[in-house]
């Protein structure tokens, strides 16, 4: 009876591990497709708007060129532009604007700081805005949270409160004033 009551759990066990493993093998090749889609279009879009493709009939750019290749190559031409309000990220900020820098190919960056962030990614954003590669701006509240008046003038400061409504009218502020920054300046491709 103990033997027989042991079997039963051993393949009852061995189904529900097999059943796992399927369902781990269906996520992570959807998750693959999902993946190799994005990067496609990614690299589809890039390529349309950078203009490497005139025509369909007149290939003149190597298949084998990687996005990177393809970021160097272009690393003077319109590129994406990102708007990005940080909370004390200076141990990742640099690996993230290396990537899309590389990937997207970002050109233009601008960051705000959270007031209640302990640190300052200046000196972050002045390495790289000494390359050359991307423009960096580094922004503050005075600089998005103002009314503008009819005429087009700054009007008084917005107050903002400490809670979570206020840190989102403060994000709300920040991605509106940064994309009319961006766009008053030409940008076309900006997260």
């Amino acid at each position: 009876m103990k033997r027989q009551s042991r079997h039963l759990r051993s393949s009852s066990m061995h189904r529900d591990n097999k059943f796992l493993l399927l369902l781990h093998n269906i996520s992570l090749g959807r998750l693959f497709f999902s993946g190799a889609v994005l990067y496609l279009l990614v690299v589809g879009v890039l390529v349309n708007h950078l203009s490497l493709l005139p025509s369909l009939n007149n290939l003149h750019i190597s298949i084998d060129k990687t996005l990177h290749e393809l970021a160097a190559d272009n690393k003077h031409k319109e590129g994406a532009s990102a708007c990005l309000l940080v909370n004390d990220e200076n141990p990742r900020l640099p690996e993230w604007i290396a990537y899309h820098y590389h990937t997207l190919p970002l050109r233009s960056l601008t960051v705000a700081v959270d007031p209640s962030s302990r640190s300052s990614p200046l000196g972050i954003l002045q390495r790289w805005n000494d390359t050359g590669l991307v423009e960096m701006q580094l922004w503050n509240d005075d600089d998005y949270l103002y009314e503008i008046a009819a005429n087009g003038a700054k009007k008084e400061r917005i107050k903002v409160t400490p809670d979570v409504h206020g840190h989102r009218l403060r994000q709300n502020h920040f991605i509106n004033k940064c994309m009319l920054d961006f766009k008053r300046r030409n940008k076309q491709w900006v997260l």
